[in-house]
């Protein structure tokens, strides 16, 4: 919480600094709401070259990109963190990844509007294989890790992917059911461990930088991105289709 003190602002129960002012910006949003913001800028410590970079005392740049410096010239990518295992990841390296993921699918033969399946709680290499999908052109179908065998073998009859993606976790439920699902040729398990049985995730990424271009399909067309499985409320789950054209209204939108 912060408190106002004249033209100084301090937060509760700390020590103003000298020259400290703290700036308020308000934001209107489409449906009335009022966002507002607190931004605090000290007059002392910190310079600013001519380039827009800014320094503080400890000798830490950033740019208006809002990645870190220090005085070494590295520069430290916003990285995506699982707050369970304590794994992080770049956006860099998810980009490299899920090129990666998709390079080799289409070495294993995957092209534009074929289908694969994710199924996976939330975990860091969860997106490789989703991103890898919406690059070849491939409609992606997410799967509940929740689900039952029964369950699982009905979402995959809805859309009949040769390729499914799963995590440890979700091993089991696919050994029950991978018998059934003939149509399933190739099972990808997130992380290094064999121990499964089936390919790891980890031999999609040890490639190093594949050449690659990702599919550009024609948005004027019903291009299905993602197959997302209804709730089940009154009988077993329905595959609900989102096309290209759905994904990138809801991108701009956002």
């Amino acid at each position: 919480m912060f408190t106002e003190s004249g033209e100084n602002m301090r937060e509760k129960g700390g020590e103003r600094k000298e020259g400290e002012t703290v700036i308020h910006r308000t934001r209107s949003f489409e449906n009335g709401s009022v966002g507002l913001s607190l931004e605090t800028k000290y007059e002392r410590g910190v310079t600013k070259d001519e380039s827009g970079v800014t320094k503080d005392e400890r000798g830490v740049t950033k740019d208006e990109r809002g990645g870190t410096k220090d005085e070494r010239g590295v520069t430290k990518d916003e990285r995506g963190i699982n707050a369970v295992t304590g794994e992080s990841v770049t956006f860099s390296e998810v980009l490299k990844k899920s090129l990666s993921v998709a390079a080799t699918l289409r070495r294993r033969g995957l092209w534009p509007r074929d289908r694969l399946a994710v199924m996976s709680e939330n975990h860091l290499d969860f997106f490789l294989p989703v991103l890898g999908s919406y690059f070849l052109g491939v409609a992606c179908a997410t799967i509940s890790p929740a689900y039952t065998p029964r369950e699982l073998l009905h979402a995959l009859n809805i859309t009949q992917p040769p390729v499914l993606f799963c995590s440890p976790a979700c091993v089991p439920t696919v050994k029950k059911v991978a018998k059934q699902a003939t149509f399933v040729k190739l099972i990808v398990v997130f992380g290094e461990d064999t121990s499964h049985g089936y390919v790891p995730l980890s031999a999609f990424l040890d490639g190093g930088d594949i050449p690659f271009t990702a599919s550009n399909p024609n948005h004027e067309e019903k291009y299905i991105t993602n197959v997302l499985c209804t709730s089940g409320t009154t009988g077993l789950p329905k595959g609900a289709s989102i096309t290209d054209r759905n994904l990138f209204a809801n991108l701009l939108f956002f």
